[in-house]
């Protein structure tokens, strides 16, 4: 039986490690043409040809750090990692993707497990939604909701002749105890100068699931978190008007 077990090493993560390790020296050389010193997480993301996640991986297990300003990795740093990657990252096998797909008790997922297990807030003054609209909230494809009609797990009725749409009380009839009242939403935290830890914990409590939740990381290199610092002091903050900004939107959207 395949026991999962946490992943050290960046290549047992999946194939990212070993696609960015044969592109190395042509992201060595793009490196080389930056005018900047110091990238972004999205901007190293994008010139590594990834999302951003594996980027996060990484920062966790310290294989890569931020050691530019602004919580930016710095073109030295970024060339020492390609090289790292070059002499370590390993081929990913076809036969490491179904270990993947596996749970610890070394059984295969159920289909809809992901549909059954999400926890999201339907939007105000919406009667229905189509399966695109439901899957950027439960941080799925829609083409799993698709499955999930087709395979009568949740009754859906047809919007156009190639369009579904799912009722409100049709989803909770399907997959009950998966919406979230706006009532149940955590409150802001006090103080009008918000540490970068107090904002992490709250952004990890909203109710969205773990593939969607949104991170300060993300919200800052977009501008939507305002960033900063108190006099006499050398530690970064984040505006509670800024954060709350963004929680009237994500209500909005809800």
């Amino acid at each position: 039986m395949y026991m999962r077990r946490s992943a050290r090493l960046p290549w047992r993560r999946g194939p990212v490690a070993w696609r960015v390790a044969l592109r190395a020296n042509e992201i060595r050389d793009e490196l080389g043409r930056q005018s900047r010193q110091f990238l972004s997480l999205r901007a190293t993301a994008r010139l590594f040809g990834i999302s951003t996640q594996p980027l996060r991986d990484w920062l966790k297990r310290r294989n890569v750090r931020r050691d530019g300003p602004r919580k930016q990795f710095s073109t030295c740093e970024l060339a020492r990692f390609l090289g790292w990657l070059q002499a370590r990252a390993q081929p990913f096998t076809t036969d490491r993707y179904l270990l993947r797909l596996n749970h610890s008790n070394g059984r295969p997922p159920l289909p809809f497990d992901k549909l059954s297990s999400a926890r999201f807030v339907w939007p105000r003054g919406r009667p229905a939604l189509t399966p695109n609209e439901l899957s950027q909230r439960i941080g799925c494809h829609s083409s799993l909701i698709i499955k999930a009609i087709n395979a009568r797990e949740v009754r859906a009725r047809r919007r156009t002749a190639f369009r579904w749409e799912i009722t409100r009380n049709a989803w909770s009839q399907g997959f009950p105890l998966t919406l979230i009242s706006t009532g149940d939403w955590p409150p802001l935290p006090a103080g009008n100068a918000l540490t970068l830890a107090q904002v992490s914990r709250y952004l990890r409590s909203l109710p969205a699931p773990k593939a969607a939740q949104p991170s300060i990381e993300e919200l800052i290199d977009e501008g939507r978190l305002q960033l900063r610092l108190r006099r006499g002091s050398r530690q970064l903050f984040v505006t509670r008007s800024s954060l709350k900004k963004f929680f009237n939107s994500m209500q909005k959207g809800a």
